[in-house]
This record gives structure tokens, C-alpha cells and sequence, in this order.
């Protein structure tokens, strides 16, 4: 079997990774050198904890109301609600009334469901993910083009992460995650990056909970995978060796939005026996890096 990529040698891995992409290019924000968040995303965590936390004003005990409908199906009444958040019942009733006003949450005979706005919100979301892969198909097309592997778009989800585009041959495709798929964080490529660059409470959440081993090689401790995470930040870089599915290696670089946070994960999977993580990572991170431009031309 042909191998995907040759091993480099130091001296070649150096010019790759110093090396030029045809395409404009300027100084991007490079990894952080600390873990501090660098952008504020919302994550659903235990509605209870957040509303037990010191400091949490109208719009996180709001939130977690919200997301309080999501730990079980069927109609909650205030009660319930307010059990589930750990709010006391007028306080649940007041906000309740509020987010109902503002069509967040509709009231029904049995008590509250969910309201119809947030499927606008759905929709604008997904008008937002769609931009965001039409800009960068052709840059993902580049770089099956340099790796000749299966390359995937992800961006962060809730406690996992979604793939939004998958490019690769048939010979590669069964290698990686389909478009639509979500995937864990703690064992793939693309998602140690979108974890090593998440807000610190995100990562917090992700720490202390399960790490599911999927493979001999899965990080299932929460001290390893902190000190892989900060290895991530350092080297701007992930990869995934066998961790999520056994004989498949990924590797994953960030892709920086216009207010120079990561908004996806560009990743290269491959068959491990093949895939050379660093050769990779010097062949795709300047792809990378003409990707972020463009999202800065166009404010994205």
C-alpha cells in the first residue's frame, strides 16, 4: 500500500513548517500562552450549579431555566422547574413570565415548553454555520489537496463536536467523521483544538466529567488530558493517535474567526500506519492560517 504522507526528516519538517501558502497571508493571533478563555460561549451545564454559583445575576438564572427543559421530556410546571434549578418558586415564576413575553417559553395547560422563537434562533444559527462553510470549502479542498486524507470542518457543540463538511476520496472517506456527526472532545484531533481554545468553564465542565475510553489509547484522565490541552495551546496543534477509533490517526489545527477567537478545527484523518502528524501539521496549518484571513476580510 502507498503510504499517505513520508516521514520528514528535522531538516525538512523545519521548511515545512516555515513554509509559504500561495494565497494572502498577514500575522494572525497565534496560540495562547496561558489557558484563559478568549471567548464566551454558552454550554449547558448542571442548571442547579449555575444558579448555586455566587454572582449569577437575571440572565444566567434565565439560561438555566431554559436549559433546564432539556434534563427530561414532557411538560414541567414552576415547581419543577424551579426544583431543577434550584431557584426558589416565585423567583422560577418571575423569570418564567418574562422569557414567556419574550416567546423563549410558552405556557400550556400542563405547565411550559419550550417557545417557538428558538427556532428562529435554530434557523439563524444554522444560516451562520452554512456561511461559515461556504467561505471555507475551498480552503478545505486545499488541503485534501496537500494531505491527501480525509479533511473535516468541526466546530464546538455542546459537550462534543460537530462536523460540518467532510471532504475525501473513497478510499478515504471511511476514515473520518461524516458531515453532521458528532464527535467527541477528549479523543479527536479536532476536538482537543476546539476544547483547548473553549472558555475556561467549558473546559472545567469537560474536566470533570466522564472521559468515555474508546480505545487502548483514549486520555480518560482528567490531570492528562489538562496537560494535553495545554500542550495543544502551546503548540497550536492536535492530534488524535488511534484514541477515537482504533488504526486511524487525525491531526487539527484552529481556524481564527474576525475577532481572533477559533471558530472550527480544521483536521486531516488518516489510516495510522500512514498518516505523519508532522509533515501534516506543516502542509495544512498555513492553509489554515489563509482560511482566517478570509474570514477577516469578510467579518466572519
Amino acid at each position: 500500500m502507498t503510504k499517505l504522507i513520508a516521514a520528514p526528516s528535522e531538516e525538512d519538517a523545519m521548511s515545512i513548517a516555515t513554509r509559504s501558502y500561495h494565497g494572502p497571508l498577514s500575522v494572525l493571533p497565534g496560540p495562547a500562552t496561558d489557558c484563559g478563555s478568549r471567548r464566551d460561549r454558552a454550554t449547558p451545564i448542571d442548571p442547579a450549579a449555575r444558579c448555586d454559583e455566587s454572582g449569577d445575576g437575571p440572565l444566567e438564572r434565565a439560561l438555566a431555566l431554559v436549559e433546564a427543559f432539556c434534563e427530561h421530556e414532557g411538560t414541567p410546571g414552576v415547581s419543577e422547574l424551579a426544583r431543577r434549578c434550584g431557584l426558589p418558586k416565585s423567583t422560577a415564576h418571575r423569570i418564567l413570565g418574562i422569557l414567556e413575553k419574550s416567546r423563549l417559553v410558552r405556557r400550556v395547560p400542563a405547565g411550559y415548553r419550550l417557545g417557538y422563537r428558538l427556532y428562529d434562533l435554530l434557523n439563524a444559527l444554522h444560516d451562520c454555520q452554512n456561511e461559515l462553510r461556504e467561505i471555507l470549502l475551498p480552503y478545505l479542498v486545499d488541503t485534501y489537496e496537500a494531505a491527501r486524507g480525509t479533511v473535516q470542518l468541526c466546530v464546538l457543540g455542546d459537550d462534543m463536536a460537530i462536523c460540518l463538511e467532510r471532504l475525501g476520496t473513497s478510499r478515504s472517506a471511511p476514515a473520518g467523521p461524516r458531515a453532521g456527526e458528532r464527535i467527541p472532545l477528549h479523543c479527536t484531533a479536532a476536538g482537543k483544538i476546539l476544547l483547548a481554545y473553549a472558555p475556561e468553564s467549558v473546559r472545567r465542565q469537560h474536566l470533570a466529567g466522564p472521559l468515555p475510553s474508546l480505545t487502548r489509547s483514549t486520555i480518560t484522565s482528567p490531570v492528562a488530558l489538562s496537560t494535553e490541552i495545554r500542550r495543544v495551546r502551546r503548540d497550536g496543534y492536535a492530534v488524535d493517535r488511534e484514541e477515537h477509533v482504533p488504526g486511524r490517526t487525525s491531526v487539527a489545527v484552529p481556524v481564527w474567526g474576525a475577532d481572533g477567537s477559533p471558530v472550527a478545527a480544521l483536521s486531516v484523518t488518516g489510516p495510522a500506519t500512514e498518516l505523519q502528524p508532522l509533515r501534516v501539521v506543516g502542509r495544512i496549518r498555513p492553509i489554515a492560517a489563509a482560511a482566517s484571513q478570509q474570514l477577516l476580510r469578510q467579518a466572519v
